[in-house]
């Protein structure tokens, strides 16, 4: 993919709202050339629209069929050419000219490192046909106003199916990850009992809401690296609200 957006989303689903699973969408078979035509039509999406945002609303549930949410977490997606914020699971990544910053505010960890290319990613249709050569089942579903494509594994995979709902236009609308039985496991205390059960085919969903083309970005709020770094004479240190984060600077000078 050509743009970090893509690649985050592929890195976190090969890493649907609430209501998805009472609506069983008709599935027919289809080939991996399919599958990565509608793959094609993602990308050339995110190709052609290089200034916009995007709303997010990851949430989790303890089986596949359940609607009540066992968590949800908001997030966004702020791009303006090669500048990007995003903030996923409460890590906020930004991009500017200068830099590339990584803020985990659950480790207390900020990652500095160069700003990454432009094309991070480039789509290739044979790696994708080969990669979707490892699924035991590809369907699709197509309502008029959206597509949808689910990918099948077997049960020894740690994930038993993907499904991506993409909008008419090519951007994405929802991403839903079925995972197999998830076991807890063993500790090493001698008669410890205990008291995490274990989460029977869980899944995550990701709605992808309220998309916005070409926004009026606020610079210093949305893509400056000082609202978490002090730089002075090529040293980073952290501004004073993160003054108990650790900083690993990797940026090569």
């Amino acid at each position: 993919m050509h743009n970090s957006f893509i690649y985050l989303i592929f890195l976190f689903i090969m890493s649907l709202h609430e209501n998805v699973i009472a609506q069983t969408p008709k599935w027919i078979s289809t080939t991996p050339e399919e599958v990565v035509k509608e793959f094609m039509r993602v990308n050339n999406w995110y190709i052609k629209h290089t200034n916009y945002s995007v709303e997010f609303t990851h949430s989790s549930y303890e089986n596949y069929t359940t609607p009540v949410t066992f968590e949800k977490i908001n997030g966004y997606f702020y791009k303006n050419n090669n500048k990007y914020h995003n903030l996923l699971l409460g890590t906020h990544t930004i991009q500017n000219d200068k830099f590339k910053i990584v803020v985990d505010s659950l480790n207390k960890f900020i990652l500095v490192a160069n700003p990454s290319a432009k094309n991070i990613n480039a789509f290739e249709a044979a790696k994708y046909i080969e990669n979707l050569s490892n699924c035991v089942a590809l369907k699709k579903t197509d309502t008029g106003k959206e597509h949808k494509i689910r990918m099948e594994y077997d049960d020894e995979e740690n994930i038993a199916a993907y499904e991506i709902t993409i909008n008419i236009d090519g951007s994405i609308k929802n991403l839903v990850l079925f995972y197999n039985d998830i076991e807890e496991e063993e500790d090493d205390i001698p008669n410890h009992k205990k008291t995490t059960p274990t989460v029977a085919k869980p899944r995550i969903n990701i709605a992808f809401n309220n998309y916005k083309l070409n926004p009026i970005f606020n610079y210093d709020a949305v893509f400056s690296e000082t609202k978490y770094i002090i730089v002075s004479n090529k040293k980073i240190t952290p501004q004073s609200k993160y003054k108990a984060f650790h900083i690993s600077d990797q940026r090569l000078l």
